[in-house]
């Protein structure tokens, strides 16, 4: 109890307060990241709508500008907003909720779950996801699960014969 008032004893409660608001905050923006990104996911509809209009009518010069003008004020608002692109580059591994894999293939050069070709952007509010990158994931060698395919039936052969 005399340590509750002694010099040492005020400075270390003084300490916890200060480091209870720290994580105070923090958790608070951390919240706030995370309801700015659940709300923007029902308007990623219109941005990639925005995107199949500008594909579709890329030769006609006034719907380009409109296209162009509208969906730039869309991203600036985005960025406005905190929100970030992120990508994935091939050999980067498949992150569940991070990446999704649109397509997923045979590939000797890729191990099992990990991007062949990266097809689309994802996008982020401090480390939330708002929409997760899209790529074409590899399944790894077609070789490795004829592979395992023998071994697993060696051992069974084993076994049986093991029982008799």
């Amino acid at each position: 109890m005399a340590d509750k008032y002694s010099q040492s004893g005020y400075a270390r409660q003084v300490a916890l307060v200060e480091n209870n608001k720290r994580m105070r905050g923090a958790n608070m923006a951390d919240s706030k990241s995370a309801a700015r990104a659940s709300v923007l996911q029902s308007f990623l509809p219109a941005l990639d709508e925005m995107d199949v209009i500008g594909a579709k009518y890329e030769g006609n010069a006034f719907a380009g500008t409109l296209q162009s003008g509208l969906t730039m004020e869309f991203q600036n608002n985005l960025q406005e907003l905190g929100v970030s692109e992120f990508g994935v580059e091939s050999g980067d591994d498949v992150v569940m909720g991070r990446v999704v894999a649109v397509e997923e293939q045979f590939s000797e050069e890729f191990g099992k779950g990990t991007v062949i070709t990266s097809l689309k952007r994802g996008l982020e509010i401090q480390g939330n996801i708002v929409r997760p990158a899209e790529c074409v994931a590899s399944l790894g060698s077609e070789a490795a699960p004829a592979a395992e395919e023998e071994e697993e039936a060696a051992a069974a052969e084993e076994e049986e014969a093991a029982a008799e």
